[in-house]
């Protein structure tokens, strides 16, 4: 059995230094070859100069785009009542671009106004039949609470008339006007 692993021992020998000795010989010519090589030699190039006329003009087609830009839309839908810019013109932040008609939102403001007046004048009345003992605290809390209700739907109706209102949202030179008076334009137009 010894014998066996002796001869084993001596084939894996071979068998290894056979494989590291072909690594090691293929590198060794590897680098000679890469040491031996000539070094490539320069192209040059000459031409005649000549005198020539330079143009600064070129003519082209092609789209001009802005770095920062943004296409101005309007939250609610309406008619064009009045358009307060040129195209190209130079605007600042907040100018009034567009404002759409908001007679029948206007209409319904005051009316939701006056019924928010009734509100307060009953929530007054309320309060002082209360302190007289002649209603109880649930009456004045609910008529407390159409009173506010009231508000809020005014502080909505004024805020949906001031989305008819068409602003620059920062200073900027504006483009081409894509809009006409009388034209009904929606949200995202």
């Amino acid at each position: 059995m010894n014998k066996r692993m002796i001869l084993m021992l001596i084939g894996c020998a071979l068998i290894f230094g056979g494989i590291f000795g072909y690594k090691w010989f293929g590198l060794k010519m590897m680098n000679q070859y890469f040491d031996s090589m000539p070094t490539p030699t320069e192209t040059v190039t000459a031409s005649l100069v000549k005198e020539i006329t330079w143009h600064p003009i070129l003519t082209a087609v092609g789209t001009i785009e802005a770095v920062q830009g943004v296409n101005v839309t309007t939250q609610t839908a309406g008619l064009v009542d009045s358009i307060h810019f040129e195209s190209g013109e130079t605007i600042t932040e907040g100018s009034i671009l567009i404002t759409l008609d908001a007679k029948t939102d206007d209409a319904e403001r005051r009316a939701l106004e006056a019924a928010s007046k009734l509100a307060s004048l009953e929530l007054e009345r309320t309060k002082s039949l209360h302190q007289k003992k002649s209603v109880s605290k649930s009456e004045v809390d609910v008529k407390q609470s159409t009173a506010d209700q009231a508000l809020a739907r005014v502080n909505a109706q004024k805020e949906r008339i001031a989305q008819k209102t068409i602003r620059a949202p920062f200073d900027g030179q504006l483009g081409i006007r894509q809009v006409n008076l009388g034209q009904y334009i929606s949200p995202g137009t």
